[in-house]
């Protein structure tokens, strides 16, 4: 038999954390150049960010994965839990999708046909996302992501569909 859980292990976590770290370091190297202005943020505005003047121009929220595969299924608790966050910026600031990209940079995978998957930097379908969102925010019944549906569903399809245009995934990183 194995040794005992430790209830205070964070190991998972301190991964996580690590993961973000790693990623805005190599993020801001390869953005130096084009933008020395912009400075890079943890935990400020989102997991890292990239701001200028203040205001952030970027936004990334990062999902390390340890012993398990994520997915980003159109139901997942990693695409919800982070729209959950940029709805609520959204809700604060309309205009936010005209000056910031939303990026969610993840271990897990978007399988194919997926809304996730639409939204990659290649062959983007953001109408055809929309309608998957809309359709996994009717049909579930997951309590922990209602608020995030509810946000979702009760904005207007341009909206949706302006902070759809800025949202990227990253999966498989």
């Amino acid at each position: 038999m194995g040794e005992p859980r430790n209830p205070h292990e964070a190991s998972a976590s301190a991964t996580g954390y690590l993961f973000q770290c790693r990623y805005a370091l190599l993020a801001g190297l390869h953005a130096i150049p084009g933008s020395p202005q912009l400075s890079i943020s943890i935990e400020k505005f989102d997991d890292v960010a990239f701001e200028a003047s203040g205001e952030p121009t970027e936004l990334i929220q990062t999902k390390h994965h340890v012993g398990k595969t994520g997915d980003l299924t159109d139901s997942s608790a990693d695409l919800w839990k982070t729209l959950a966050i940029w709805l609520k910026r959204l809700a604060q600031d309309i205009d936010a999708p005209f000056r910031t990209r939303f990026v969610l940079l993840t271990t897990g995978s978007a399988p194919g046909g997926s809304a996730a998957s639409m939204l990659r930097i290649r062959d983007r379908d953001e109408k055809q996302a929309d309608k998957r969102l809309l359709a996994a925010a009717a049909k579930s019944r997951n309590k922990d992501h209602e608020a995030a549906y509810s946000a979702y569903v009760a904005l207007a399809e341009p909206v949706r569909l302006s902070l759809l245009r800025v949202v990227f995934i990253l999966d498989g990183s």
